[in-house]
């Protein structure tokens, strides 16, 4: 069950688990140790009878996050990749929204976890930093999957 204030949708930790495609003993054991921090955004349960209830941004981080972790990726530095997006802006971008113009993308390289807004045509050997490895991910599926799923709350 969700509730509209204010135009936000939030949702319930079961709906989270099911969004994000993790299973809720996971996400449940993340959240509890630190692994994955909520936002300020989200309401914490007040007592017997009420949810935890997560906003948009919480679930596209932990969608991003879940993500990296299914390419292997530990949840810790999976969950610090995310915030790139979701907790820091850049010039052309606010905090949790993709660049309007050409890709949104995470790249995982060795030096670290960057977040670039990266034109179609990008070389292999900028993405990974003029390395020989990395790990991306488009933002703009996740977020499009998430929305898509909180639509039908609406």
């Amino acid at each position: 069950m969700t509730r509209p204030q204010g135009g936000e949708i939030f949702i319930k930790f079961s709906d989270l688990s099911r969004i994000t495609r993790t299973p809720a003993p996971t996400l449940a054991q993340r959240i509890d140790r630190g692994i994955f921090k909520l936002s300020r955004r989200d309401k914490l349960s007040s007592g017997s009878g009420s949810y935890r209830e997560f906003s948009r941004i919480t679930t596209i981080k932990f969608a991003i996050a879940q993500k990296f972790v299914e390419l292997n990726v530990s949840a810790g530095p999976a969950h610090e990749a995310a915030s790139l997006f979701t907790d820091h802006s850049q010039p052309g971008r606010a905090a949790g929204e993709l660049f309007p113009q050409d890709r949104t993308v995470i790249c995982l390289r060795k030096s670290g976890p960057v977040l670039i807004n990266a034109p179609y045509f990008y070389d292999f050997a900028d993405l990974a930093d003029h390395g020989d490895a990395f790990v991306a991910l488009d933002c703009a599926k996740i977020c499009r999957e998430v929305d898509t799923a909180l639509s039908r709350f609406k």
